[in-house]
C-alpha cells in the first residue's frame, strides 16, 4: 500500500513518540500504554473528533468502506480484497 508523504511523516512521528519499540508492540494505546478499547475510544476520542469537524454520525467502520472505494479508484480493485471481519490486517488482504 502506498501512503501519501504527509501520512508517512505523521505515522513515523507517532511511532517515534508513542509506539512500543518491540516489533510486536502496540502502535496506538491509551495514555497509560494499554490496548485501546472500542467504547472509551468512541466516547472520548472518535465522537468528539467527528462532531468537531461536522461529520457527526460517522463511524470508525465507515473508514473501511472509504478505503475500499479509494483502493478501487486507484486501480487496486483486484489486488485488494475485503475479507470477513477478523481477516488478515483487520479485514484487508492484499494479494
Amino acid at each position: 500500500m502506498t501512503l501519501p508523504k504527509v501520512a508517512v511523516e505523521a505515522l513515523t512521528a507517532h511511532l517515534d513518540d508513542y509506539a512500543e519499540p518491540d516489533p510486536d508492540g502496540l502502535v496506538f494505546t491509551t495514555p497509560r500504554g494499554a490496548h485501546l478499547l472500542r467504547s472509551p475510544f468512541n466516547r472520548f476520542v472518535w465522537r468528539p473528533a467527528v462532531q468537531q469537524v461536522g461529520l457527526d454520525g460517522l463511524r470508525v467502520h465507515d473508514l473501511r468502506h472509504t478505503a475500499a472505494t479509494l483502493a478501487a479508484a486507484a486501480g487496486g480493485g483486484r489486488g485488494v480484497t475485503l475479507m470477513p471481519a477478523g481477516g488478515l490486517l483487520g479485514g484487508w488482504w492484499s494479494g
